[in-house]
C-alpha cells in the first residue's frame, strides 16, 4: 500500500473509532424549582446521554440543594416516544404497588376506612404518553402504558443498590428497544413528584404548567381549582445519528489525503 494511502487509511479509521466511542455530553434539564415537597425533586436536575455502548440511554436525577426533606416520595418520568399514547392519567388505575398508584395519580387516601384519591395530569398539546418511568429512592422501573389497569412492567432500570433517600443522585439507565427508540429519534418527556400512598401531588416537576401550591389530591386539594394539572410544554431530547453518517464523514477526508498523495 502506497504510504499516503495507508495514513488515510489509518486517520479515517481512527476518526471513525473515536466518533464511535465519544459519548455524547449529557443534556440538563432543570425541575421547575417547587419546594412544597421540600424542594428534593423541584430544585433538581435531569440528565440525559446516550450510553457509551450505544444501545440505550442514561439517566441521572440529581437531588436539589435547597432540599430539607430528602426524596422521601416517588418520581414519575411519562415518555412520549412512539406514535400514539395517552393524552392524560385520567383512566389510569393500576393500584398494585407504590410506583404503580404513583404513575396512576390514585393513590389509598388518608381516611378510615380508607377512600380512594386522585390526582390527574393532562399532558401539553401533541403529548402522548406511552412508557412511565417510576423511581424512588430504593427502586427505578419502566412500564408500558398500555392497560389502564395493568401497566406492562419493562425493566428494571438498575438503580444503585444502597441508594437512599438522602443520596446526591439517582442514576438509572434504559434501553433504546426498550423504549421503541432508534437511534438518531427525538423523543418527549415531563416528570413529576407524588406521595405514592395518598397520591398527594406536589408542585416540583420537570416541564412547563406546574405551579405552586401543591395540587394535592381530590380529597385535599392545594387550590380552589383542584388537584388536575396541565402541561403546557414537555421537554425532548434526541439520541445520536446512525454511525453511518459518521463514517461517510472518515470516508471523504481519506478520499482528500489519497488525491493529495497521488
Amino acid at each position: 500500500m502506497h504510504r499516503s494511502n495507508a495514513i488515510a487509511a489509518g486517520l479515517a479509521g481512527a476518526a471513525a473509532l473515536f466518533a464511535a466511542s465519544t459519548p455524547a455530553a449529557a443534556e440538563i434539564y432543570a425541575a421547575n424549582g417547587g419546594i412544597n415537597f421540600g424542594g428534593p425533586f423541584g430544585t433538581g436536575n435531569l440528565e440525559i446521554t446516550d450510553s457509551a455502548d450505544g444501545t440505550g440511554l442514561d439517566f441521572v436525577f440529581n437531588r436539589g440543594a435547597l432540599d430539607t426533606s430528602e426524596l422521601f416520595n416517588t418520581a414519575v418520568i411519562y415518555l412520549d416516544t412512539v406514535a400514539g399514547g395517552f393524552t392524560d392519567t385520567t383512566s389510569f388505575n393500576d393500584r398494585q404497588d407504590g410506583i404503580r398508584r404513583a404513575i396512576s395519580g390514585a393513590g389509598f387516601g388518608d381516611g378510615d376506612p380508607t377512600p380512594e384519591t386522585r390526582a390527574d395530569l393532562f399532558f401539553s398539546p401533541g403529548f402522548g404518553a406511552d412508557f412511565a418511568i417510576g423511581f424512588n429512592a430504593g427502586f427505578a422501573g419502566l412500564w408500558a402504558l398500555d392497560d389502564v389497569n395493568n401497566f406492562t412492567f419493562v425493566a428494571d432500570l438498575g438503580l444503585p443498590a444502597g441508594s437512599t433517600s438522602a443520596s446526591a443522585s439517582f442514576p438509572f439507565s434504559a434501553d433504546y428497544d426498550d423504549l421503541g427508540l432508534s437511534l438518531g429519534d427525538t423523543f418527549e418527556f415531563v416528570a413529576t413528584y407524588i406521595n405514592s400512598g395518598n397520591a398527594f401531588r406536589s408542585d416540583e416537576a420537570i416541564g412547563d404548567g406546574i405551579v405552586p401550591p401543591n395540587p394535592g389530591n381530590d380529597q385535599f386539594p392545594g387550590t380552589p381549582g383542584g388537584s388536575t394539572r396541565t402541561y403546557t410544554a414537555a421537554r425532548s431530547y434526541t439520541t445520536v445519528p446512525e454511525p453511518a453518517s459518521l463514517g461517510l464523514v472518515a470516508a471523504g477526508a481519506a478520499l482528500m489525503l489519497r488525491r493529495r498523495g497521488r
